[in-house]
């Protein structure tokens, strides 16, 4: 099951997908709606509100990860550290010890705390949060395009 953000945090306009089914469709997710069957749904971010960067690490950066990549984002990013949330890949302490370049997700704290604290009022407290597109060639993809049908 995937909950699909509306594109303004404060917006009516979520969708539930249900990938169970041979033919998935979305569903408007209303307000007050019972929602117990999505309790382990995943959170789909739209593109436009995650910022991808490139970061190239050190060899053996793995054990200050995090510090190491916000301390290269910091003349990159436009707002101060403490205002966004950098989202690292799972394969990321690997490739710090080898001194590899990776992708670094990046959201504003507080748009990100706005759509919980909605989802939250729906009784909803998804499993998992994933941007709507990734920039790496052959990572796993789900392109939606949001429109009346």
């Amino acid at each position: 099951m995937w909950i699909l953000a509306p594109t303004d945090a404060l917006g009516d306009d979520w969708l539930c997908v249900n990938t169970a089914l041979t033919q998935p469709r979305a569903e408007p997710l209303a307000p007050g709606q019972d929602t117990r069957h999505l309790s382990d749904a995943s959170l789909m971010l739209p593109a436009a509100w995650v910022a991808w960067h490139r970061v190239n690490l050190p060899p053996n950066s793995h054990r200050h990860l995090h510090t190491v990549v916000a301390h290269a984002l910091e003349d990159q990013l436009l707002q101060d550290l403490p205002d966004v949330h950098l989202t690292l890949p799972a394969q990321a302490q690997a490739q710090a010890r080898q001194g590899q370049a990776l992708w670094c997700a990046v959201i504003e704290v507080q748009r990100l705390n706005t759509l919980l604290a909605a989802l939250a009022q729906r009784g909803l407290h998804p499993r998992s949060i994933v941007p709507e597109l990734w920039p790496e060639a052959g990572s796993h993809r789900v392109h939606w395009l949001q429109g009346p049908e």
